[in-house]
């Protein structure tokens, strides 16, 4: 198993380093620009030219199933449950085949709604309450899918 982050805008980048290191599972953190994080620390940076979605392009192509990838980004996280990973956002949801289908039909309706002018507003900010959820819920994953490693 792998850990593949989606990391432009990950702000827990930090948490899933400290849970590679105390696992002992590759990290490997995608990104349209070097993040800071060295090959020492159990890192594999892989730079991606800045296109849209060049990052999640590049995850979708690498990830197999058992892997686990943390985006907040529902598309990439589609994509990589179809290939059989486990999928985390960065407030610690889990999407996976029961969840993802609704995520994706509210994706569309929150675009549809801004195509037609009407302002939904965004993402509410990141907290520390987020932060903790997040740390918690990576947790409780990595202990399941250890448990399940033969």
């Amino acid at each position: 198993m792998k850990l593949y982050v989606d990391g432009d805008a990950c702000p827990v980048k930090e948490i899933v380093l400290r849970a590679a290191v105390r696992t002992g599972l590759p990290m490997i953190l995608v990104s349209n620009s070097p993040m800071g994080f060295s090959h020492e620390q159990g890192v594999t940076s892989v730079v991606v030219p800045g296109k849209p979605d060049a990052a999640d392009a590049w995850i979708v192509e690498h990830v197999e199933a058992g892997d686990l990838v943390i985006t907040a980004d529902i598309p990439l996280a589609a994509a990589a449950v179809e290939k059989g990973a486990v999928c985390v956002g960065h407030r610690g949801e889990r999407f996976d085949e029961q969840t993802i289908g609704e995520r994706m039909s509210l994706l569309a309706f929150h675009r549809s709604m801004r195509d037609s002018g009407i302002e939904m507003g965004g993402p509410k900010g990141f907290t520390d309450k987020d932060r903790a959820a997040f740390a918690n819920a990576l947790d409780r994953l990595l202990q399941k899918m250890a448990r399940k490693k033969p």
